[in-house]
């Protein structure tokens, strides 16, 4: 009977998108409690913009593909034939990924010049610093985004609700 299975995995993903949500307001809370509002905090903030301007909106491409493709690749394809398409994918993807990084990591300086115009001296310094620590995160949302289009091609969804949770906890 899928009604009441469709009724707990709907109540387990509210409840940990509900979580999720309840986490985030913390790590903000805690960022505030840390640094108020100063030029650590503007530094952060505009750190962590690079990897979102580099490849943000990548990841939501890369799941929402993945899941027709997979799902297709399943239908039609051994399971031998699917594994090799999953690794050759992940290998482009992540290199991919490795490559921009890499692009983050040299052109920070000249990307931050633009991206924050108004930080100069110390600020700058601090914040083309916390961007290069940042800018690794873009190989880890490609890696989460082909998973999570993984995960949704196999009607698994409980990954994808977990996973904010755990962004919140890293950063």
């Amino acid at each position: 009977m899928a009604g009441p299975r469709l009724s707990r995995s709907s109540m387990w993903i509210f409840s940990l998108t509900l979580l999720s949500r309840i986490s985030g307001f913390f790590r903000q809370s805690i960022l505030a409690a840390f640094f108020g509002t100063s030029i650590k905090t503007d530094a952060y903030v505009m750190a962590s913009g690079l990897p979102n301007l580099l490849f943000g909106s990548v990841y939501q491409g890369v799941a929402v593909t993945t899941v027709p493709s997979l799902t297709d690749a399943r239908q039609h394809e051994d399971p031998e034939d699917l594994q090799r398409f999953i690794n050759q994918v992940w290998t482009v993807l992540v290199g991919a990924a490795v490559v921009v990084g890499a692009l983050g990591e040299i052109f920070s300086p000249i990307i931050m010049r633009y991206l924050a115009p108004g930080f100069h001296g110390h600020e700058r310094a601090m914040t083309i610093t916390m961007s290069r620590i940042m800018v690794p995160a873009i190989i880890f949302w490609i890696s989460s985004g082909f998973l999570t289009g993984i995960l949704q091609s196999g009607e698994n969804f409980f990954g994808l609700t977990l996973s904010p949770l755990v962004v919140n906890a890293v950063q």
